[in-house]
């Protein structure tokens, strides 16, 4: 009678002088840490180091890596990372040039050959946009205390007593511009008539309307508190570029290298398999 117990499969010395190949010749992903978004004329580090696994890593091999990136110094160009669990290499990034940095990757190479490309997106930023709003945070709120709120610019500040507005701001306005708007000379009027009356037409336009809008302003800074909410909304704008614009890293993870196999390896292939030969 024949025996049907179960029989646990007898590995064959051809997969695993295979999976010993395999194993000697990967190594894990790498993990890259560094800064996406820098400042210009600041030292960066960017940090390459081997993946946690729980395996052991491919003994006495070593991959060279270069740093590529266009519009920054590099230093060191290249490193060596040893396939050692706590090996890392660092490079040190000092960016040149405003915006997006083109052509950045790392090359990983093994034996003087290219084995994996890490592609990055770098950008060099500055907070200058920060430092206007800033200064516009101090600047709005004096200057609608100061030409909108006030009776006038020569008044002296009382916030003990309410701002007392002018009567007609629309006519001052008005009579601001009419006498700041130059004129044109006398022989354009005599001699181009249409030209001078279109010129007419549009300076008192721009005036009227110069001047509802500065009415408008100041009824809003003497009926509703202007100053207050445009020191509020800035300074929420800057924060907000202070935050869009701060220093950002990322870790970027590659894929599992393999090596280029060797002599030996072959040979342990082909006498674990005679029919390989």
């Amino acid at each position: 009678m024949p025996d049907t117990r179960s029989r646990k499969p007898v590995a064959r010395p051809v997969a695993k002088a295979r999976e010993a190949v395999v194993s000697e010749n990967s190594l894990p992903p790498l993990l890259v840490c560094y800064y996406r978004r820098m400042k210009m004329n600041k030292v960066y580090p960017v940090v390459v180091r081997w993946q946690k696994s729980k395996g052991r890593l491919a003994g006495d091999k070593q991959v060279t890596l270069r740093l590529l990136l266009a519009g920054a110094q590099v230093v060191p160009t290249e490193r060596t990372l040893e396939s050692d669990a706590d090996a890392q290499a660092t490079f040190f990034v000092t960016p040149l040039a405003h915006g997006w940095l083109r052509n950045h990757r790392l090359e990983v190479l093994h034996q003087g050959r290219k084995i994996q490309e890490l592609p990055f997106s770098s950008r060099v930023v500055s907070q200058k946009a920060t430092l206007l709003f800033f200064i516009l945070m101090f600047l709005v709120p004096w200057f609608v205390l100061t030409y909108l709120k006030r009776p006038s610019a020569s008044a002296p500040v009382r916030f003990d007593v309410p701002f007392v507005p002018i009567e007609d701001k629309e006519e001052t306005a008005k009579k601001f511009f009419k006498e700041n708007l130059p004129d044109l000379p006398g022989a354009v009027k005599q001699d181009y008539p249409d030209v001078y009356n279109s010129y007419v037409k549009g300076r008192d336009y721009f005036r009227d309307e110069a001047a509802a809008f500065y009415s408008g302003l100041c009824s809003l800074a003497s009926n509703y508190h202007l100053a207050f909410y445009s020191f509020v909304g800035l300074l929420l704008v800057t924060l907000l570029s202070a935050w869009v614009h701060r220093d950002k890293r990322k870790t970027y993870k590659g894929k599992p290298l393999q090596l280029p196999r060797d002599e030996a390896a072959q040979t342990m292939l082909r006498r674990a398999n005679p029919l390989l030969e």
